[in-house]
């Protein structure tokens, strides 16, 4: 997968919306980059409400994958190791909040939506991306949880020119090693990024919140969570 199309909007409601309504139309041997400059219906995980003023990155990608493929449930994942490396050599102090919200000092300051649809034989992958570039005390204070943004940790006024293609470099790179090798060359790393480890976190499993220990990550990508009675689960989804 080498080749990127870019596709910009200044205004759209949910650039994941968009890319589902025309993933037939779009490349399918590459991948596609939808970005907007603003957005009016922007939804991130649990049907969420995105705050989505001017100024920040949201952005789509767009690729198919074969529908056989078992690593679908790390592609969310991947894309925000992806972010966090980058950051990183940034000298930013992000977290990754399993499975793939990132954090600076505990506070939201992007977050990934994965989606999917069936293209015939492949699996159509919508991967959304919003970082929050800068935002004012007003719009963090909408966030109906703890925000941040870039701009109050770094000088460096990001624009998305100067984040989102390395992003997607990092991506690409680390999609082919998991396409490859699986979720298990990642974990290890994946973990010194992890968020409340060794903290209690609550999941929300069948309706109901359990509380535990949050211990790190499985080689396929499922969170390690113990329970106060010492057993252990392993999960794919009820983080909120």
């Amino acid at each position: 997968m080498t080749r990127i199309h870019y596709i910009h909007f200044e205004t759209l409601p949910s650039t994941n919306t968009w890319a589902k309504s025309h993933a037939h139309e779009l490349e399918q041997d590459g991948l596609t980059c939808i970005t907007a400059g603003r957005q009016t219906g922007g939804i991130g995980r649990f049907k969420r409400a995105w705050v989505s003023p001017k100024g920040n990155i949201y952005a789509t990608f767009f690729f198919t994958i074969p529908s056989s493929a078992s690593y679908l449930p790390n592609i969310g994942q991947i894309l925000a190791y992806s972010c966090a490396t980058f950051f990183q050599k940034e000298g930013i102090p992000i977290q990754i909040k399993w499975p793939n919200d990132l954090l600076i000092e505990k506070k939201k300051v992007a977050g990934i939506l994965t989606e999917t649809l069936q293209l015939q034989d492949k699996t159509g992958v919508i991967l959304g991306i919003g970082i929050n570039l800068k935002l004012t005390e007003e719009e963090i204070a909408a966030i109906a949880q703890p925000a941040t943004c870039l701009t109050a940790f770094s000088n460096k006024k990001y624009t998305s020119e100067d984040i989102l293609p390395h992003i997607i470099d990092n991506f690409l790179i680390n999609l082919t090693v998991l396409q490859q090798k699986g979720f298990a060359s990642f974990q290890k790393n994946f973990e010194h990024f992890l968020a409340y480890k060794g903290e209690e976190i609550t999941l929300n499993i069948a309706g109901q919140p359990l509380k535990g220990i949050c211990q790190g990550i499985s080689a396929d990508g499922r969170l390690q969570f113990l329970l106060p009675h010492g057993e252990r689960l392993l999960v794919w989804s009820g983080y909120e």
